[in-house]
């Protein structure tokens, strides 16, 4: 699991820098040197949707999500662990559904080029079969612990508060 960690976290790393560099020589190009390039824009889009479900990924890998705990607060520790089992259920299936149709959009799209790149935008929607299985991987490896400590009576989502 270390070695996966620290590769999606490189993945993240480059899909950050990528767009960018990317977007700052489009800007040099267009406004320094009177000569826009239209493949920048093109790959900036593409890295950035990379960046953004690697990052997805990684949020799921130390359970970061953004959540509203308001009301789950309230619930005692079994409550919190049920509706905690009921929202990973939710991501499964969710994840389920961006993995098949990332996997139709990708053969749909591959024959398709970007006009300046020249590649098939295939690998704009590639992404989502790709990292699906890590975001479920990730998604068991941090909610499985919670949940049994939930189970066993600890609060996931800490004390309620106070009225």
């Amino acid at each position: 699991m270390k070695y996966l960690d620290r590769s999606l976290d490189f993945c993240l790393a480059l899909t950050v820098i990528a767009p960018s560099v990317a977007i700052f020589l489009q800007v040099v190009y267009r406004y320094v040197l009177n000569d826009p390039s239209s493949w920048l824009d093109e790959f900036a889009v593409l890295a950035f949707a990379w960046m953004t479900m690697v990052g997805a990924a990684v949020s799921q890998r130390t359970d970061s999500h953004l959540s509203i705990e308001f009301f789950v607060k309230w619930l005692p520790a079994r409550g919190q662990a049920l509706v905690y089992a009921l929202r990973l259920v939710a991501i499964a299936a969710v994840l389920g559904v961006l993995f098949w149709q990332g996997l139709q959009l990708t053969r749909q799209m591959s024959f398709i080029e970007y006009p300046a790149m020249e590649i098939s935008r295939g690998f704009l929607f590639a992404i989502l079969p790709v990292c699906a299985p890590f975001m479920l991987l990730y998604l068991f490896t941090s909610g499985i612990p919670r949940l049994r400590a939930a189970w066993s009576g600890k609060r996931i989502f800490g004390e309620a508060p106070q009225a």
